[in-house]
C-alpha cells in the first residue's frame, strides 16, 4: 500500500469488505490475515507487511483437515526473479517453510511483476509457488520463456546478480522453475480432485 493517504484508505475500505466477503472479524492490529475454509480447502490470506507467521501455523493447526491448502500474499516466499525480498525474515524462515512444506502448501502471490512457478523441496514435503502478474508496461514486447536453474537467471536477463546472498540456503531445494518472460496477462485458477492446475493467458494466447 503506497502513496499520500493509501493506509488509511485501505484500513477504512479494504480491510471491512475483506472481512464482510470473508466473514470474519477484522484482527486487532488491522492485519490482512484470515483463514478461510472453501469447498474443503484452506486459503490463508497472509499479510506481507504485518507479518505474524504464528497466525499461519494456527490456522494449520485449526484446519488439519484440508484437501489442499493456499498461502495468499503479496510478497513471494520462495525466489521467483533477481530479487531477495521475500518474507518471512530470514531467522523465521527456515521454520516457516517446514511448515508449510509438511502440509503442501500452494503459495499464490505477486509483488515482482513477473508470471512464475517454482518448487521448494525439502525432507518434510515441498511448496509450490505461483506468481501471478497482469499489467506489462509493454504490450509489444515477444513473449518467451525461460526454464532452469533460477540462481541462472541473473546472468540470462543481463542483469547484476540479487540472488547470491539467498543462494547457500535455497538452491539445494528449488526445482521445476518456469519465468514467464513478458506473460502478463491473466491466469485461472482449477481445484478440484483431480488436482491444482493453473491456465495461463497472455496476449491473445493461452500460455
Amino acid at each position: 500500500v503506497r502513496g499520500k493517504g493509501a493506509h488509511a484508505a485501505y484500513n477504512a475500505v479494504m480491510l471491512p469488505y475483506m472481512s464482510k466477503v470473508l466473514k470474519q472479524p477484522i484482527p486487532e492490529n488491522k492485519a490482512a490475515n484470515f483463514a478461510v475454509m472453501h469447498k474443503g480447502d484452506l486459503y490463508i490470506y497472509f499479510d506481507s507487511i504485518k507479518i505474524n507467521v504464528n497466525f499461519v501455523y494456527e490456522a494449520l493447526k485449526k484446519y488439519p483437515d484440508a484437501r489442499y491448502t493456499f498461502l495468499l500474499t503479496h510478497v513471494p516466499v520462495l525466489p521467483g526473479y533477481n530479487s531477495d525480498w521475500l518474507v518471512p525474515k530470514v531467522k523465521e524462515r527456515p521454520e516457516f517453510l517446514k511448515a508449510l512444506a509438511k502440509r503442501k502448501v500452494i503459495v499464490l502471490c505477486a509483488h515482482i511483476h513477473i508470471t512464475c512457478s517454482i518448487r521448494y523441496e525439502i525432507e518434510e514435503g515441498d511448496i509450490v509457488q505461483f506468481v501471478s502478474y497482469s499489467l506489462p508496461s509493454n504490450l509489444h514486447r515477444e513473449y518467451s520463456v525461460i526454464e532452469g536453474n533460477i540462481f541462472d537467471l541473473p546472468a540470462k536477463l543481463d542483469k547484476p546478480d540479487k540472488l547470491a546472498k539467498i543462494k547457500p540456503f535455497f538452491e539445494p531445494h528449488l526445482k521445476d522453475f518456469v519465468f514467464h518472460r513478458y506473460g502478463g496477462g491473466f491466469n485461472v485458477l482449477n481445484v478440484s480432485d483431480e488436482g491444482v492446475f493453473i491456465d495461463l493467458y497472455t496476449g491473445e494466447m493461452k500460455a
